[in-house]
This record gives C-alpha cells, sequence and structure tokens, in this order.
C-alpha cells in the first residue's frame, strides 16, 4: 500500500520524484529485485515475491514468466536470492532466509537453466556455509565452465577468501586458503566484491595493516582455485585526504583483461584502471578521484560496470549519480536514487534502487 501511494503521490506531481534523465523504470509487479545477472544480451532480475524466491528474465524491456523454483529444504522455501550468475544457459544462485535461535542467515544454493527455466534447490550440510567460521557470501561466478562460490570465512586473525567449489549436487571449501587470500597477525583482509575475466578471478576489498599503527588500503588479489595468487594494493592520489573507509567496493572485467575498480578512499570515490598481464599479474594506474561527497547514514559502496567497452560508477554518493568514463573524461549524469545492484549488456546498463528496476538504455560519450 505504502508503494502504491508513493508511485500515486509521484504521478502527481506533489513530491520531487522526478524520473532521472536517460533513466526508464521497468514495472516489476510483485518482484521484490536483489540481484541482476547479464549475459550477452540476456539480462536476468532475482530476489523474492509473496514470501518465496522470485527470478524472472528481461524480454524487450519488461519481465518475463517468473521461473518454476524448486526448494528442497525448508529455508528454501521462504528464501530471498541475493546472488545470481548466468553463464550461457547455465544459472547459478544463492539464497538467505534468517532463522534459527540466534537469527542467523540461513544459505541455500540452486542451480538451473535458462532452457527449463527452472531453478533446484540442492541442500547442502549445515556446515557448508554455516557453524562457527561462518562468513558472508559474494555471489557466484563461473571460471573454466565450472561454478564457483565465492565467500569468506573467519579465522582468529580475521578472515580468508574462499572459493567453494561443486561436485555434482554437493558444495564444499578447502580447509585453508591461499597465504595471500588469508589474514595473519600483521593484516586482516576484507573482501567485498569480484569479477571475471577469462580464467582469472578478481576480488577486490582492502588489507587492514596492523603493524604500523591502522592503515587501510584499496586491494586486489587475482587467481583462481587451483593457481597461485597475486596481491596489489591500489595506488591513492597523493593528494587526497579525508575521513571514511579506504576500500574497494566493485570491479568489471572484459574478457581480454581489461578490468576497472571502483571504491571510496578518505572520503571520495575513486575509479582504478587495471590491465591484467599474460601469466596474470595485475597493472594499475593511480585512481581518479570523481565527485562525491560522503552519503549520510550509510557505509560507501561505488558499484561499476561495462557498458561497450565503457566504465560506469554508480558512486551512491549524497548526490547518487553516476559517471560514465568517456575519452576525453568522465561524464556525469544523475541516477534513480542509491544502486544496489548494476549490470550491463553491450548497449545497455540495468540498475536496481530501492524496490524498483531500471534501465539506461545506450549511455554513450
Amino acid at each position: 500500500m505504502r508503494r502504491l501511494i508513493i508511485i500515486l503521490v509521484c504521478a502527481l506531481g506533489l513530491i520531487g520524484c522526478a524520473q532521472p534523465p536517460g533513466w526508464v523504470p521497468l514495472p516489476t509487479g510483485a518482484l521484490h529485485p536483489v540481484a541482476l545477472a547479464a549475459n550477452g544480451d540476456r539480462v536476468l532480475v532475482a530476489g523474492s515475491a509473496a514470501d518465496a524466491p522470485a527470478v524472472r528474465e528481461v524480454v524487450a524491456n519488461q519481465l518475463g514468466q517468473p521461473f518454476n523454483l524448486k526448494a528442497n529444504e525448508p529455508y528454501a522455501e521462504t528464501a530471498e536470492l541475493m546472488a545470481i550468475t548466468l553463464a550461457g544457459d547455465s544459472i547459478t544462485a544463492i539464497g538467505t532466509d534468517i532463522g534459527g535461535a540466534h537469527a542467523n542467515p540461513r544459505l541455500t544454493v540452486w542451480d538451473g537453466s535458462l532452457a527449463t527455466g527452472q531453478l533446484t534447490n540442492r541442500p547442502q550440510g549445515f556446515f557448508t556455509f554455516g557453524g562457527h567460521d561462518a562468513g558472508p557470501l559474494l555471489g557466484t561466478a563461473v571460471l573454466d565452465g565450472q561454478p564457483v562460490i565465492i565467500g569468506t570465512r573467519t579465522i582468529s586473525a580475521g578472515t580468508r577468501a574462499v572459493l567453494y567449489t561443486r561436485n555434482r549436487n554437493s558444495w564444499s571449501a578447502p580447509a585453508t586458503s591461499p597465504a595471500a587470500l588469508t589474514s595473519n597477525a600483521d593484516r586482516v583482509l576484507g573482501f567485498t566484491a569480484f569479477a571475471v575475466s577469462s580464467a582469472s578471478l578478481i576480488i577486490v576489498g582492502d588489507e587492514l595493516g596492523l603493524a604500523n599503527g591502522l592503515t587501510q588500503r584499496p586491494t586486489l588479489w587475482v587467481g583462481g582455485p587451483a593457481g597461485d595468487w597475486r596481491q596489489l594494493t591500489l595506488a591513492i592520489p597523493a593528494d587526497l585526504s579525508g575521513a571514511g573507509l579506504s576500500r574497494a567496493t566493485s570491479v568489471a572485467c572484459s574478457a581480454d583483461g581489461q578490468c576497472w575498480v571502483a571504491g571510496w578512499v578518505g572520503g571520495h570515490p575513486v575509479v582504478w584502471e587495471v590491465q591484467l598481464l599474460p601469466g596474470g599479474q595485475p597493472q594499475a594506474g593511480v585512481g581518479v578521484v570523481l565527485p562525491g561527497e560522503l552519503p549520510v547514514g550509510a557505509d560507501p559502496l561505488a558499484l561499476i560496470a561495462l557498458v561497450d567497452g565503457r566504465p560506469v560508477v554508480a558512486t551512491n554518493s549524497a548526490t547518487t549519480d553516476v559517471h560514465i568514463g568517456c575519452a576525453t573524461g568522465w561524464r556525469q549524469l544523475p541516477s534513480p536514487g542509491r544502486i544496489t545492484a548494476l549490470a550491463a549488456t553491450q548497449r545497455a546498463l540495468y540498475a536496481i534502487s530501492g524496490d524498483g528496476l531500471w534501465l539506461l538504455g545506450n549511455p554513450g560519450c
């Protein structure tokens, strides 16, 4: 009812609900959108509807028929899908619900295909994603044709990044992580987002140094389930100063190893261009500071996607602008509000803001 009232008030022009230039709202009906997945020209929207998990495909700027979601455990029946990946025809998703005596997240894993329009929940043992050392799951990806789940586990020194792999319908994580992905007595690592380029996984976040006072630096790691991991501390512009977190919060990559990273440093949104050299070694320039002030009442979360090879950054600053990287500099556009999910096809950008799904067609220079 509240949502209907807001829509009617905006339609009557009684409050400032003007549609941002270029952005088109896509009707979602009963779907509460949470996560996006894009592959080629196909886009999936995942979340929940009527207190049950839901997935729809965007077809001709409308949402197609709901996918059939087959739940095989109680928490799957009421889960909200918080992450989804589309690779070719294959779909992998993660759902979450809150339950139990301590009101902890109860994670569920799903797989399916576009061809069948169905996702099936695969029950896992409690300690697969839960237990005393459980940490958040960042999402799913496909490496060398195999699905992986990227997440974290807690250790005495802080956190370690974990790549869960699948054997038939069972998921598991290694008992230990490579040293580059593991906190120790001198540093605590934080992991926020990831992207795939060819056979490499790129994870971004921050490193909090403990050895010589507290120093926080935006950081990325490059590797894979069976390979060596390389760490790169992202360079901060020399004149950048101010309060606030120093953290990379999003990354987007093309298949040829061209990546862009977005984050916040010292109260300012920053974007870095990163190139994966032969062998997977990352190389980055000094970050570019974008306009924007710290948002009120929320941790800064800059999101990034690539449209026709151009980076598009939703800074989620106090003014919630979107910035497009052009050959002549950065072009600034308004956004529909604080953006919580961003995905791109070759010619279009899709965003989730609040309960709404938005389309920005051909955001060129």
